[in-house]
């Protein structure tokens, strides 16, 4: 029995000096690190499957963010619109104080003239501008100061060359309302 041990000893003495020969060693982690290297790139493969399946899906939501701002800025322009052209209307129809007449002559006169300024008929454009000049007061909301200084101040900045962006962080404004100013600037807008 002592020698199968010695027998077994040695078997295992040369079996370990075997595993440490290069030739050996190299047979069997070879696969071993062939598997791993398979394993890690399509690891990789998998990750840049994702990173490009990530970059179309942001692809397509700044797509719909972009359209979604237009129609915002469209929507807002069209309110602009429709906003100047009713107060250009209840500015049309506003009737001016007459003064009070003196005789009954000059009483009929006064009413054939508020007759025909009634709120159903349109007054001239001409007129009302010169209803507006004449009296600058009336027509003007309490907060019109403020839209004009933020009117000014972004056509400032646009004019200095700052983007969009810029000019809304710095004016503490939306960039749809910079666009919408910008757009009723280029249209000769006023306010």
């Amino acid at each position: 029995m002592e020698w199968f041990l010695i027998i077994l000893g040695v078997l295992c003495l040369g079996l370990g000096l075997l595993m440490e020969h290069p030739m050996f060693r190299e047979r069997i982690t070879r696969p071993w690190v062939e598997r791993e290297w398979a394993r890690e790139e399509t690891r990789v493969k998998q990750a840049r499957q994702q990173v490009e399946k990530a970059r179309e899906d942001v692809a397509v939501l700044l797509e719909e963010l972009d359209r979604a701002s237009d129609k915002v800025v469209e929507l807002m322009t069209n309110w602009a619109e429709q906003a100047h052209a009713q107060t250009a209307r209840v500015q049309s129809t506003q009737v001016s104080p007459a003064p009070a007449p003196t005789d009954q002559a000059q009483a009929a006169k006064v009413q054939k003239a508020q007759a025909a300024q009634l709120p159903g008929k349109p007054v001239p454009i001409e007129a009302a501008k010169r209803r507006r000049s004449e009296n600058p007061g009336t027509g003007q909301g309490k907060g019109n100061h403020v839209l004009k200084d933020k009117y000014k101040t972004v056509l400032s900045l646009a004019e200095q060359g700052l983007s969009i962006d810029d000019i809304a962080q710095s004016a503490q404004i939306g960039k749809g309302e910079v666009q919408l100013l910008l757009d009723l600037q280029k249209r000769g807008d006023k306010l």
